[in-house]
């Protein structure tokens, strides 16, 4: 198991909920983060993406919230989502808005970050990286120190919501580290 397949396995278990009104930007979007390996669900709306996370909140590592749409707006959506104590899930901005102080307006709301319309593939990439790769490997490498595994409970590994996406992650880890020590123990023998 490489490097590059281990990445691969890690974003099979990553799920966006992808928050657009407009059917065109559903499907663009959509497909990308798809077409890259990622497990979309999307929503019509700020009220729709309350409901669909609310309901479920463990079945999304991270929110894409546009910000202008009917029946409830992403900043409205994003400030109840925070009101209903779901602090961890990062929310991201999608938005044609580049005035200056709207990023700002965006993050008072609750949202962690900021993308411009039309969204590029490279920074939506990033941001997944930022926010959720990143969050992931600091999570592991605290729990993980250099020659000791220590046994950690579901509580702690991401809250209850996050469980079942660490287990996944720590079985990785495991099978690659299990094939590379029998990989050296062979070529030892040699």
């Amino acid at each position: 198991m490489t490097q590059y397949s281990v990445k691969e396995d890690l974003k099979a278990s990553v799920r966006i909920l992808l928050v657009e009104d407009n059917p065109v930007n559903q499907k663009l979007a959509g497909m990308m983060l798809s077409k890259a390996g990622y497990h979309v669900e999307i929503a019509g709306n700020g009220l729709e993406a309350v409901e669909k996370y609310s309901a479920s909140p463990g079945d999304f590592d991270l929110i894409f919230m546009d910000v202008q749409m009917p029946v409830m707006d992403g900043m409205e959506a994003t400030r109840t989502i925070r009101e209903k104590g779901f602090a961890d899930v990062p929310i991201i901005a999608m938005t044609a808005h580049a005035i200056k102080g709207y990023r700002d307006e965006c993050l008072a709301a609750g949202m962690d970050d900021y993308l411009t319309k039309p969204i590029k593939r490279e920074l939506v990439f990033e941001i997944l990286e930022k926010y959720v790769f990143k969050k992931r490997n600091d999570f592991s490498e605290r729990k993980i120190s250099a020659g000791s595994a220590r046994i950690f409970d579901q509580e702690e590994a991401y809250g209850k919501k996050k469980f079942h996406h660490t287990c996944n992650i720590v079985r990785t880890l495991r099978d690659v580290h299990k094939k590379r020590i029998v990989g050296v123990k062979r070529r030892k023998k040699s």
